[in-house]
């Protein structure tokens, strides 16, 4: 999950990818999956002796909040640490000794896009967690700095729409280029008859 090409699982987050493999030539996905729903499940089987986590992303404030909310709802996870999503690549190295010094289990990078995938493309062969996942605001959505659409639009895939009504300064433009990029790589999978124009070009469809 932790970089495309070094994926042991890569999610289809988004409706469109599940309903465009099943008009190309390559393995059907039948639905999409979110990793914002797995925001509790991950902790929850974790909630065991032996097993940490490390919460890498969004602010201190957040990324704090998270960690202090998920030890009091799981109380036997271990945190092992957290720090904030904000770093420039020269950080990056001093990152993951971190992380590693931890010797944390299970680390979950919600960073921004493209920069998570960048940085688990970068980092994962040296990074010594067992277990590694990108996700987008998950972190607000347990702390609850922020809300996710009612399940009804997510069920009908226009999640994003929620996130841009509620917040149309941040995501306007971010929304507006990603999608005419999202409709450039659909038409190259004409092309190419698979999915790999989707999964290997840097496009993320995390929520």
């Amino acid at each position: 999950m932790f970089g495309n090409e070094h994926a042991a699982v890569l999610l289809a987050e988004s409706g469109s990818i599940a309903a465009r493999s099943r008009k190309l030539k390559a393995p059907q996905i039948f639905a999409r999956f979110a990793t914002t729903g797995m925001a509790h499940d991950f902790p929850q089987d974790f909630d065991v002796e032996g097993y940490s986590f490390y919460l890498l992303g969004a602010s201190d404030e957040v990324t704090e909040r998270c960690a202090a909310e998920l030890s009091c709802l799981y109380p036997k996870l271990d945190i092992a640490g957290c720090r904030n999503g904000y770093s420039k690549p020269p950080e990056e190295a001093k990152i993951i000794s971190d992380i590693n010094k931890f010797r944390a289990n299970f680390v979950r990078g919600a960073l921004g896009k493209p920069f998570k995938q960048d940085f688990a493309m970068r980092w994962s062969d040296r990074l010594g967690a067992t277990w590694g996942i990108t996700c987008g605001v998950c972190f607000d959505y347990i702390t609850g700095h922020s809300k996710r659409a009612t399940t009804w639009m997510q069920d009908v895939d226009i999640e994003r729409l929620q996130r841009l009504l509620a917040n149309p300064e941040q995501l306007f433009r971010r929304y507006f280029v990603t999608s005419r990029h999202v409709l450039w790589i659909a038409s190259r999978t004409r092309k190419y008859g698979n999915l790999d124009a989707i999964f290997y070009q840097g496009v993320d469809f995390s929520h």
